[in-house]
């Protein structure tokens, strides 16, 4: 469909970008207190799942905003 093409090519555009960016903000995440909290009571997997949606949302808007410096692109792919 035109909005999975459109998706797709947003995560192309950006995929660079996440890729160097998504380790320092994991152990952010990783250590940050809601997640120690959410640690003590809610599941394994569901912790899990919790900190690999937050790296990737918060990677894709770190890489968003990098994404608007003019000349950015030509950098950062």
């Amino acid at each position: 469909s035109v909005r999975a093409a459109a998706i797709a090519k947003w995560l192309s555009d950006r995929a660079f970008i996440i890729f160097f960016v998504h380790v320092v903000v994991l152990e952010h995440v990783r250590f940050s207190s809601a997640i120690r909290i959410a640690t003590e009571h809610l599941p394994a997997g569901l912790v899990i799942l919790l900190i690999s949606l937050s790296t990737f949302l918060i990677c894709g808007v770190i890489a968003a905003a990098i994404r608007l410096i003019p000349g950015a692109s030509r950098v950062a792919g």
